[in-house]
């Protein structure tokens, strides 16, 4: 290694340029000063270069600038030597820094190559104005829609501050109502109560002289009925079918005063066994009428079985009651809606005009005569008030002649003070 450096150090065999072929001074200082012009230009251009990318730690290439200042470096000292040579013929050393050269070359050209497609990529100038100038539109838009944002925070804060003042007095608001409410259903519920002790009472006190009124009547039907004149035989007739009617009328005001009470719990009823009840308490009726009674299987549904029971009766037993000339067929259906099982008892009757469908289920209305039709006008109000103990709705669908169709709906398995449908 040693011999080798020695070697190239070596000028013994090589005479100095200035020696070599007639060289002028002009022409040889000209060689001698472009060479170090060249060298000295390449050794300060490495320089800035390298200042530069030290200060730029984020400078994309890095790799590659290096291999050029190592370039530069080279290429002014093979510069470098050649003005030397003119004095010092180290055609060796000379030699040995343009390999050297030629290395770093080949390196920085092998470097370019992969970087060269990304460099493309890489926006122009141009570009960069473009894009940044498009970034400060953005930011520009950016700050005003949060400008605007803010105002419309502020307005929608305001606002609802105010909606809270207003809610806090509609709460407010509504906790009386509900209070009053609550209340009014306790005064509700004791009113309730002292009309069906009244009812109870009343009825006690009524049925007293009623049954004194018929059994004093009836006394005399016995003892003179054929013994008076035919005008005498009338008015105790009358008397006893009044009396009748009044036990009658004191009845059914006494079930409907207890149609909307809670004396039974709800519980699950089978309807088929309530409407065995209701048919087996009107077989007299029925069979009197030729009646044909039929159905559908019913469901199970959570009711009052006496309740359920009284409400086939009342409703069957209208059937009986306004049927045409000819006999008497019912029909009671069901069918699963909405959470809810609607009902319903057809039948082949005189009908009626659809304006009164609703007054029917009033307490005590009468579209007939006594003549002829009997009852009091109270079995159908005290259905409506079964049917809305039970949380349903009742309703009738019928033209006159044509028979009538009532319905009445019962939620399926749930409490009765549901919304009904």
């Amino acid at each position: 290694m040693v011999h080798f450096v020695t070697h190239l150090f070596d000028t013994s065999d090589f005479p100095a340029r200035w020696n070599c072929g007639s060289w002028s001074d002009g022409h040889g200082w000209l060689h001698i000063l472009s060479d170090l012009g060249v060298s000295s230009a390449y050794i300060a251009i490495p320089c800035i270069l390298g200042s530069f990318v030290l200060r730029r730690p984020d400078l994309p290439f890095r790799t590659v600038f290096w291999l050029f200042v190592a370039f530069i470096v080279a290429c002014g000292a093979t510069h470098l030597m050649d003005a030397a040579i003119f004095w010092w013929p180290a055609y060796r050393l000379a030699g040995a820094f343009k390999l050297a050269t030629a290395i770093v070359s080949w390196g920085t050209v092998v470097a370019l190559v992969p970087i060269t497609p990304v460099a493309l990529a890489m926006p122009s100038p141009a570009a960069l104005e473009r894009e940044i100038a498009d970034r400060r539109r953005a930011e520009l838009a950016l700050r005003q829609a949060r400008d605007e944002l803010e105002r419309r925070v502020e307005e929608r804060t305001a606002e609802l501050g105010r909606a809270n003042v207003s809610l806090r007095a509609e709460v407010d608001e509504r906790r009386r109502i509900e209070e009053d409410l609550r209340q009014a259903a306790r005064r509700l519920a004791r009113s309730n109560l002292e009309l069906e002790q009244f009812a109870h009472v009343a009825s006690h006190d009524l049925r007293e002289p009623l049954r004194a009124v018929s059994g004093c009547v009836q006394v005399l039907r016995r003892r003179y009925q054929g013994r008076l004149d035919q005008r005498a035989d009338e008015l105790i007739h009358h008397t006893i079918d009044g009396a009748r009617r009044m036990g009658a009328l004191i009845d059914d005001l006494l079930e409907y005063s207890r149609a909307g009470g809670r004396d039974h719990e709800l519980g699950p009823t089978d309807c088929n066994a309530a409407l065995d009840q209701a048919l087996a308490d009107l077989e007299v009726a029925l069979r009197e009428a030729g009646a044909v009674a039929t159905r559908d299987d019913l469901p199970t549904v959570r009711a009052d079985a006496t309740q359920l029971t009284r409400l086939f009766q009342n409703l069957i037993g209208n059937a009986v009651k306004f049927r045409g000339p000819a006999p008497p067929r019912v029909h009671v259906g069901a069918r699963r809606i909405e959470g809810y099982w609607s009902f319903s008892v057809a039948d082949n009757g005189i009908g009626l005009a659809p304006e009164y469908s609703e007054r029917i289920f009033t307490i005590f209305p009468r579209l007939h005569t006594r003549d002829e039709y009997p009852g009091t006008g109270v079995g159908l109000a005290i259905c409506k008030k079964i049917v809305e103990r039970h949380g349903g709705r009742i309703w009738v669908e019928s033209q006159p002649g044509m028979g009538s169709t009532f319905h009445f709906t019962i939620p399926e398995g749930t409490e009765p003070d549901d919304e009904r449908p």
